[in-house]
């Protein structure tokens, strides 16, 4: 029996941004060499990219692009947080303690046309001809989140804070596992493909500054006329499951089930007929840790609940005062949910009902199941979403569900087996952008039989008193028919 952790991939949301007056108001005509004059004062014009995630298969390590949970669209209506310091001919360095935000401070950049408002002007500094600043040259570093937080707002989860306008220091977001929809996601603004100086012919790729998850929009100076501060969005936490594949109608296909059918001398390949229905009443996803034997799995309640990013280098602080457990669960309309989870509705479409009906009355009411076709299993409202510590943490997986087999010599008029199996998946190092897609395979292996035809035999005690060679099951002979019962569970491990 294997599991699937399978990897999905998602469409890159590219999105162009200008600042707050229409992109002719940034010509500056009032000269025709504006790119060689230092004492035009160049308006500073924004650009965005929302970057893929990548979804980390928990033991093969591997990765590739997978979607996002805050949209193109939500990008734009909800806005992204700015927040820029000024620091003359010296460049900025992460970790410093005696500066404090003094160009721009949480300014919302939003709408299609990514407007901002007041405009601001790139600091006038010489710069050469050629391609390598001079001594003079003046910077300004960008750091950015999203979505945008009205500081003036208070709440309890999502993004709950911004390190103040007066905060000597890198400036840092404070967010609490717990939101629902696009204000659960949280965005950090690394280095895109920001436009040249006004002298060099290079685009400036921004800093990455020690122990950092990735570049940001540090120390850049004045750029041409038309150029951008490109930001290229990440997602800083972890995900599991939830938000599907590119071309999906909704955010449903990051948690799968497909039934894999026996076709006579494999586990899979066979087909599904109309005789067998399978429904699931619950998957629960829980984090688990060794027990003090090393051995039986206890639950761990030390998954991080709260923590704060760092802006210029996209690292995690947590306490270990706001630890928690995941205790996520994936409920039918005939499971009762356990008190205090994250609970979720499932596909009507593979969901136990509450009751079943005896006869073709009842089975007609059941819905159409599992099937071998891939399925979502549920869709998502309130994401499980992991604030990435860097640490190993291990997700059990259980999913209850029941196999109906139409008879009508049967009082009910059908089979009625519940199954149930559970799987620990280790998610290695869970780090800022990671999205881990399950997809659960529910084998079933059918009832054969395979009888031969021998001499009168008297069975006793195990042996046989005459007779041909009888069937052999390990160390015990036993009557010539054999039945091989149902592996009612089986998996499948692959990647893509």
């Amino acid at each position: 029996m294997k599991d699937m952790l399978k990897t999905v991939v998602a469409a890159a949301v590219v999105v162009s941004m200008v600042s707050c007056s229409s992109e002719a108001d940034f010509d500056n005509t009032n000269t025709t060499e504006s790119n060689k004059q230092e004492s035009v004062e160049t308006p500073i014009n924004f650009g965005s990219y929302l970057a893929q995630s990548k979804s980390n298969l928990s033991r093969a390590g591997e990765t590739t692009p997978a979607s996002s949970v805050m949209t193109n669209t939500e990008l734009q209506a909800k806005g992204f947080g700015v927040v820029v310091f000024y620091t003359g001919t010296s460049q900025y360095q992460a970790g410093q303690s005696n500066l404090e935000p003094n160009f721009l401070y949480n300014t919302k950049v939003s709408t299609k046309d990514w407007t901002y408002s007041p405009v601001r002007y790139w600091p006038n500094g010489g710069q050469s001809e050629g391609s390598t600043p001079v001594e003079s040259t003046q910077y300004l570093s960008f750091f950015a989140y999203a979505p945008y937080k009205d500081l003036t707002t208070s709440t309890t989860n999502g993004i709950t804070g911004l390190s103040s306008n007066d905060h000597a220091g890198d400036p840092t977001v404070s967010y609490v596992l717990g939101a629902t929809g696009a204000d659960a996601d949280l965005l950090w603004g690394t280095a895109g493909d920001n436009g040249t100086t006004t002298s060099g012919a290079k685009a400036q790729a921004g800093t990455t500054f020690n122990g950092a998850k990735g570049a940001v929009n540090a120390n850049l100076s004045k750029m041409k006329v038309g150029g951008k501060v490109q930001f290229n969005f990440k997602h800083a936490l972890a995900k599991f499951g939830g938000t599907g594949a590119t071309g999906t109608s909704d955010k449903t296909s990051g948690l799968m089930v497909v039934a894999d059918i026996d076709n006579g001398t494999a586990t899979t390949g066979g087909s599904l007929d109309g005789n067998t229905k399978i429904t699931v009443k619950s998957i629960k996803i829980e984090s688990v840790k060794a027990g003090t034997d090393g051995k039986a799995m206890t639950s761990d309640s030390s998954i991080p609940t709260s923590g704060t990013l760092n802006l210029a280098t996209g690292v995690w602080t947590t306490s270990d005062s706001n630890m928690g457990k995941i205790d996520y669960e994936i409920k039918s309309p005939a499971y009762t949910a356990t008190s205090g989870a994250t609970t979720q509705d499932m596909n009507a479409a593979i969901a136990e009902p509450e009751s079943v009906a005896n006869g073709e009355a009842g089975w007609k009411a059941l819905p159409t199941g599992v099937t071998t076709s891939a399925q979502s299993v549920y869709t998502e409202t309130t994401p499980l979403l992991i604030i990435p510590d860097g640490n190993d943490h291990i997700f059990r997986v259980t999913i209850d569900y029941v196999v109906r087999t139409k008879d009508a010599s049967l009082h009910k008029g059908y089979t009625e087996v519940e199954q149930s199996f559970y799987k620990d998946l280790t998610l290695k190092s869970v780090s800022l952008n990671a999205k881990y897609n399950l997809l659960i395979h529910l084998g079933l292996t059918s009832v054969k039989f395979d009888a031969t035809v021998s001499d009168w035999t008297n069975t006793v005690a195990g042996s046989t008193q005459s007779g041909a060679a009888q069937p052999v099951d390990g160390d015990q002979t036993k009557d010539p028919m054999v039945i091989y019962m149902p592996a009612n569970v089986a998996g499948t491990a692959s990647s893509n």
